[in-house]
């Protein structure tokens, strides 16, 4: 049961950075873990393309780029105000016992958070916390794939 569980785990993740990709992401991790547990995916899209910063954001992240000028430009971390995006991924075969967006609370959001806050190459650069949830058939083939942006 835990292989089939983790199959189907790997399953959505690998649909989740297809996903992502085709909207435009690039994926910097997957697995990436620390002391408060395991972020699923890692991904970079640009400012610009972030659906959930406002203008005031936008007009602060350019500024603070201006402000760190040199030190910005030497360290590559400013570089086209990219956004980092910390995604956890549910996946379901079927939804006869409840969906996958169900199986996401605050508390997992707030460690997923936390361990965005401690990812060194996020640091100086504005981020997110995404969902992903999957329900796959009982072939393993996909039903639905639904992306949640800026849910924490």
């Amino acid at each position: 049961m835990k292989k089939l569980n983790k199959e189907i785990g790997k399953k959505g993740e690998d649909l989740a950075c297809q996903h992502l990709r085709e909207k435009g992401y690039e994926i910097v991790e997957r697995n990436w873990g620390s002391k408060w547990g395991e972020v699923d995916i890692i991904a970079k899209i640009s400012l610009r393309q972030s659906p959930c910063l406002s203008k005031a954001d936008a007009f602060s992240a350019h500024k603070m780029k201006q402000k760190r000028g040199l030190l910005a430009k030497a360290s590559g971390l400013l570089e086209k105000g990219d956004v980092f995006v910390f995604v956890e991924v549910k996946t379901k075969v079927g939804e006869d016992w409840g969906m996958p967006e169900e199986m996401i609370n605050n508390k997992k959001l707030a460690q997923v958070q936390r361990m965005a806050e401690t990812y060194e190459p996020a640091r100086n650069h504005q981020s997110r916390v995404d969902v992903v949830a999957v329900v796959l058939n009982e072939d393993l083939s996909i039903k639905r794939l639904n992306h949640y942006e800026c849910v924490y």
